[in-house]
């Protein structure tokens, strides 16, 4: 994030890159998405958005998920 700013690209809202991180710690790392990162550091495997919001025309806004499904498969 640093680097974009020293191009004049200023990111609003964002604190931390998850994704950037796990590259600058393993480059050569496979893949540096959150389920993958999940797994790796926390022995988790997340629950797909699908199983929470539905996919398609039933799909529901993932802005506000229903509650019945937080904190499900966590120890």
């Amino acid at each position: 994030m640093l680097v974009l700013s020293r191009h004049g690209i200023e990111l609003q809202g964002v604190e931390f890159d998850t994704m950037v991180a796990s590259y600058v710690v393993n480059p050569s790392g496979r893949q540096h998405n959150l389920d993958a990162l999940a797994l790796e550091y926390l022995q988790l495997k997340k629950i797909p958005i699908t199983d929470l919001i539905g996919s398609g025309k039933g799909q529901r806004t993932n802005r506000r998920p229903q509650s019945d499904g937080a904190g499900r498969g966590l120890p």
